[in-house]
């Protein structure tokens, strides 16, 4: 930025040496390296969730059709590999999606690999009810047993309603 303001300042355009271009030089490779960063992200977030559901036995026991169905539906899919190595792809990549859309993709990971988990445990178990567990910052080991207790309480008694997934 203080580089654009000395061209402007100092009236560097109108010089015979061209002082845009490696403005617009080192630009594009601040964009370019920042969308290799958030595309890396994406795309780590993306091969984490796959990973967990292999891991889920509900997961597993799912046809192959299901959970190619379920990974649409709940948009879990692999990002696009994307070239930008030059300026104009660059532009071109950031116009398909911002950087900020990027991260935001990224972070839904969590969110739709849950919802993805969800709908696999009904199918298998079409009467199952999601529980929510408890949020709590524990700082002691009498603060986990007490934590503990309660969740087994909530968990025991809505186990005799039925089958529980467990959020």
């Amino acid at each position: 930025i203080r580089q654009v303001e000395a061209v402007r300042a100092e009236r560097m355009l109108l010089s015979a040496t061209d002082r845009v271009a490696p403005l617009r030089a080192s630009l594009a490779g601040i964009l370019r390296k920042t969308l290799n960063v958030a595309n890396q992200r994406r795309a780590e977030a993306h091969a984490g969730g796959l990973a967990a559901l292999d891991a889920n036995s509900s997961w597993k026991a799912l046809k192959e059709a299901d959970r190619t169905r379920i990974l649409a539906e709940v948009q879990l899919v692999p990002p696009a590999a994307e070239n930008a190595g030059t300026d104009e792809a660059l532009l071109s990549a950031l116009d398909r999606q911002t950087l900020p859309a990027r991260t935001a993709e990224a972070d839904a990971v969590p969110g739709r690999l849950q919802r993805g988990l969800e709908m696999a445990a009904r199918l298998l178990e079409p009467t199952v009810r999601t529980v929510t567990l408890e949020r709590a910052t524990l700082k002691s080991e009498v603060e986990v047993r007490g934590w503990l207790a309660r969740q087994e309480q909530v968990l025991l008694a809505e186990l005799k309603q039925g089958p529980v997934l467990v959020n």
